[in-house]
Protein backbone atom coordinates (compact mmCIF):
# COMPACT_ATOMS: atom_id res chain seq x y z
CA UNK A 1 0.00 0.00 0.00
CA UNK A 2 1.48 3.34 -1.19
CA UNK A 3 1.89 6.42 1.16
CA UNK A 4 -1.24 8.14 -0.41
CA UNK A 5 -3.01 5.00 0.20
CA UNK A 6 -2.41 4.83 3.94
CA UNK A 7 -3.30 8.67 3.97
CA UNK A 8 -6.84 8.62 2.11
CA UNK A 9 -7.45 4.89 3.23
CA UNK A 10 -5.65 4.42 6.50
CA UNK A 11 -6.75 4.61 9.95
CA UNK A 12 -8.04 8.41 10.52
CA UNK A 13 -5.58 10.46 12.44
CA UNK A 14 -5.54 14.00 13.69
CA UNK A 15 -4.86 16.79 11.09
CA UNK A 16 -1.18 16.80 13.06
CA UNK A 17 -0.07 13.40 12.09
CA UNK A 18 -1.49 13.34 8.87
CA UNK A 19 0.70 16.31 7.37
CA UNK A 20 3.37 14.55 9.10
CA UNK A 21 2.90 11.07 7.65
CA UNK A 22 2.26 13.03 4.25
CA UNK A 23 5.37 14.79 5.01
CA UNK A 24 7.62 11.59 5.13
CA UNK A 25 6.08 9.64 2.36
CA UNK A 26 6.92 12.56 0.15
CA UNK A 27 10.42 13.02 1.83
CA UNK A 28 10.97 9.62 1.38
CA UNK A 29 9.57 8.81 -2.39
CA UNK A 30 11.66 11.94 -3.62
CA UNK A 31 14.59 11.30 -1.44
CA UNK A 32 15.26 14.42 -0.38
CA UNK A 33 17.51 14.81 2.28
CA UNK A 34 15.32 17.21 4.45
CA UNK A 35 14.07 17.29 7.43
CA UNK A 36 10.76 19.27 9.42
CA UNK A 37 9.98 20.85 12.86
CA UNK A 38 6.12 20.77 13.73
CA UNK A 39 4.10 23.14 15.65
CA UNK A 40 0.24 23.17 15.52
CA UNK A 41 -1.07 26.63 17.37
CA UNK A 42 -4.63 27.86 17.21
CA UNK A 43 -5.78 25.28 14.37
CA UNK A 44 -2.34 26.65 11.94
CA UNK A 45 0.31 23.83 11.90
CA UNK A 46 3.56 25.33 11.15
CA UNK A 47 6.48 23.41 9.29
CA UNK A 48 9.76 24.29 9.06
CA UNK A 49 12.30 22.45 6.57
CA UNK A 50 16.21 22.19 7.31
CA UNK A 51 18.42 19.94 6.03
CA UNK A 52 20.92 19.46 2.81
CA UNK A 53 18.24 19.94 0.27
CA UNK A 54 16.59 22.38 1.46
CA UNK A 55 17.42 24.85 -1.09
CA UNK A 56 15.72 23.22 -3.88
CA UNK A 57 12.57 24.33 -1.82
CA UNK A 58 13.03 28.06 -2.01
CA UNK A 59 14.48 28.00 -5.90
CA UNK A 60 12.05 30.26 -8.47
CA UNK A 61 10.43 32.50 -5.47
CA UNK A 62 9.77 29.05 -3.08
CA UNK A 63 7.69 27.97 -5.92
CA UNK A 64 7.68 24.15 -4.41
CA UNK A 65 7.36 25.08 -1.16
CA UNK A 66 4.15 27.03 -1.76
CA UNK A 67 3.41 23.80 -3.58
CA UNK A 68 3.90 21.39 -1.02
CA UNK A 69 2.09 23.76 1.68
CA UNK A 70 -1.30 24.06 -0.63
CA UNK A 71 -0.91 20.35 -1.38
CA UNK A 72 -0.68 19.57 2.88
CA UNK A 73 -3.58 21.78 2.94
CA UNK A 74 -5.69 20.34 0.58
CA UNK A 75 -4.77 16.75 2.16
CA UNK A 76 -6.28 18.42 5.33
CA UNK A 77 -9.46 19.72 3.54
CA UNK A 78 -9.90 15.96 2.38
CA UNK A 79 -10.49 14.50 5.63
CA UNK A 80 -12.89 17.15 6.69
CA UNK A 81 -12.08 17.16 10.20
CA UNK A 82 -15.01 19.11 12.75
CA UNK A 83 -12.04 22.36 12.81
CA UNK A 84 -10.86 23.85 9.70
CA UNK A 85 -6.88 23.91 9.45
CA UNK A 86 -4.30 25.88 8.08
CA UNK A 87 -0.86 25.10 7.24
CA UNK A 88 2.28 27.10 6.68
CA UNK A 89 5.40 26.13 5.59
CA UNK A 90 8.91 28.04 5.61
CA UNK A 91 12.60 27.44 5.26
CA UNK A 92 14.29 29.09 8.14
CA UNK A 93 13.48 32.86 7.14
CA UNK A 94 12.83 32.63 4.03
CA UNK A 95 9.75 33.66 3.39
CA UNK A 96 10.26 37.15 5.46
CA UNK A 97 13.36 37.57 3.47
CA UNK A 98 11.22 37.23 0.67
CA UNK A 99 8.34 39.42 1.28
CA UNK A 100 10.47 42.21 2.76
CA UNK A 101 13.16 41.98 -0.99
CA UNK A 102 9.89 42.24 -2.62
CA UNK A 103 8.60 45.50 -1.09
CA UNK A 104 12.30 46.90 -1.89
CA UNK A 105 11.83 45.30 -5.67
CA UNK A 106 8.43 46.81 -5.60
CA UNK A 107 9.87 50.74 -4.88
CA UNK A 108 12.53 50.33 -7.84
CA UNK A 109 9.90 49.25 -10.15
CA UNK A 110 8.14 51.96 -9.42
CA UNK A 111 10.77 54.63 -9.62
CA UNK A 112 11.76 52.50 -13.22
CA UNK A 113 8.11 52.81 -14.46
CA UNK A 114 7.96 56.93 -13.10
CA UNK A 115 11.33 57.49 -14.79
CA UNK A 116 10.51 55.90 -18.12
CA UNK A 117 7.39 56.55 -18.37
CA UNK A 118 6.75 52.66 -19.35
CA UNK A 119 5.33 49.33 -17.54
CA UNK A 120 7.54 47.49 -15.75
CA UNK A 121 6.67 44.11 -14.70
CA UNK A 122 7.02 41.40 -11.86
CA UNK A 123 8.53 37.76 -12.29
CA UNK A 124 5.22 35.20 -11.59
CA UNK A 125 4.18 35.60 -7.87
CA UNK A 126 2.38 33.44 -5.94
CA UNK A 127 -1.48 34.08 -4.89
CA UNK A 128 -0.47 35.34 -1.74
CA UNK A 129 2.86 37.37 -2.45
CA UNK A 130 0.40 39.12 -5.19
CA UNK A 131 -1.94 40.08 -2.43
CA UNK A 132 1.23 41.45 -0.80
CA UNK A 133 2.12 43.94 -3.81
CA UNK A 134 -1.32 45.00 -4.83
CA UNK A 135 -2.10 45.77 -1.00
CA UNK A 136 0.95 48.04 -0.85
CA UNK A 137 -0.20 50.05 -4.45
CA UNK A 138 -3.31 50.13 -3.25
CA UNK A 139 -3.77 53.74 -2.07
CA UNK A 140 -0.75 54.83 -4.40
CA UNK A 141 -1.19 57.83 -6.26
CA UNK A 142 1.10 57.36 -8.69
CA UNK A 143 1.18 54.02 -10.27
CA UNK A 144 -1.05 50.87 -9.60
CA UNK A 145 -0.78 46.81 -10.28
CA UNK A 146 -2.31 44.82 -12.43
CA UNK A 147 -2.06 40.91 -12.29
CA UNK A 148 -1.98 39.11 -15.40
CA UNK A 149 -1.59 35.61 -16.87
CA UNK A 150 -3.39 32.46 -16.31
CA UNK A 151 -1.87 30.31 -14.47
CA UNK A 152 -1.58 30.45 -10.99
CA UNK A 153 2.08 32.08 -11.02
CA UNK A 154 0.65 35.04 -12.49
CA UNK A 155 2.99 37.89 -12.92
CA UNK A 156 2.11 41.65 -12.19
CA UNK A 157 2.55 44.49 -14.53
CA UNK A 158 2.75 48.14 -13.01
CA UNK A 159 1.45 51.20 -14.73
CA UNK A 160 1.00 54.60 -14.64
CA UNK A 161 -2.32 55.49 -12.44
CA UNK A 162 -5.20 55.32 -14.60
CA UNK A 163 -3.43 54.64 -17.83
CA UNK A 164 -4.52 50.94 -17.46
CA UNK A 165 -8.42 52.66 -17.89
CA UNK A 166 -7.57 54.92 -20.37
CA UNK A 167 -5.76 52.56 -22.84
CA UNK A 168 -7.86 51.87 -25.60
CA UNK A 169 -6.81 48.64 -28.00
CA UNK A 170 -5.80 50.38 -31.63
CA UNK A 171 -8.22 48.92 -33.95
CA UNK A 172 -5.89 47.36 -37.12
CA UNK A 173 -5.50 49.42 -40.06
CA UNK A 174 -7.17 48.08 -43.00
CA UNK A 175 -6.70 48.48 -47.28
CA UNK A 176 -8.95 48.37 -49.73
CA UNK A 177 -8.76 45.01 -51.58
CA UNK A 178 -7.18 45.55 -54.74
CA UNK A 179 -9.67 44.64 -57.87
CA UNK A 180 -9.07 41.36 -60.04
CA UNK A 181 -6.39 41.92 -62.45
CA UNK A 182 -6.76 40.03 -65.47
CA UNK A 183 -3.11 38.22 -66.43
CA UNK A 184 -1.93 39.03 -70.05
CA UNK A 185 -1.07 36.35 -72.25
CA UNK A 186 0.52 35.98 -75.56
CA UNK A 187 -1.44 34.31 -78.20
CA UNK A 188 0.34 31.42 -79.86
CA UNK A 189 -0.80 32.69 -82.73
CA UNK A 190 1.21 35.56 -84.82
CA UNK A 191 -2.19 37.49 -85.31
CA UNK A 192 -3.93 36.71 -81.88
CA UNK A 193 -7.47 36.86 -83.41
CA UNK A 194 -9.14 34.37 -81.00
CA UNK A 195 -9.53 35.08 -77.46
CA UNK A 196 -10.26 31.04 -76.74
CA UNK A 197 -6.51 30.76 -77.18
CA UNK A 198 -5.54 32.41 -73.75
CA UNK A 199 -6.41 31.90 -70.47
CA UNK A 200 -7.28 34.21 -67.81
CA UNK A 201 -5.93 34.14 -64.22
CA UNK A 202 -7.17 36.19 -61.67
CA UNK A 203 -5.13 37.47 -58.92
CA UNK A 204 -6.34 38.51 -55.52
CA UNK A 205 -4.05 39.90 -52.58
CA UNK A 206 -4.99 39.94 -48.94
CA UNK A 207 -3.16 42.54 -46.74
CA UNK A 208 -2.93 42.47 -43.35
CA UNK A 209 -1.25 44.90 -41.22
CA UNK A 210 -1.01 43.82 -37.58
CA UNK A 211 0.08 46.20 -34.92
CA UNK A 212 1.90 45.69 -32.44
CA UNK A 213 2.76 47.13 -29.56
CA UNK A 214 6.01 46.40 -27.33
CA UNK A 215 6.76 47.47 -23.58
CA UNK A 216 9.65 47.07 -21.62
CA UNK A 217 10.14 44.70 -19.05
CA UNK A 218 12.33 45.28 -15.71
CA UNK A 219 13.91 42.25 -14.07
CA UNK A 220 15.40 42.93 -10.94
Amino acid sequence: MSFLERIFKGKKKGPVDLVADTLEGIIEKADFQLSFDMDEKDNTITIDFFGEDEGLLTQKNGQLLDSLQMFLIRIIQHKQFEDRYYVTANVGSFREDFEENLMKHAEKLKKAVLSKNKPAYFDPLSAKNRRLIHQFFSDDKEVEAISIGNSDYKKIKLVIKGSARNFKKSEPRRREKKPYKKKETLGNSSDNTSDNNNEEVNYNTLEHNVDSQSEASYNK
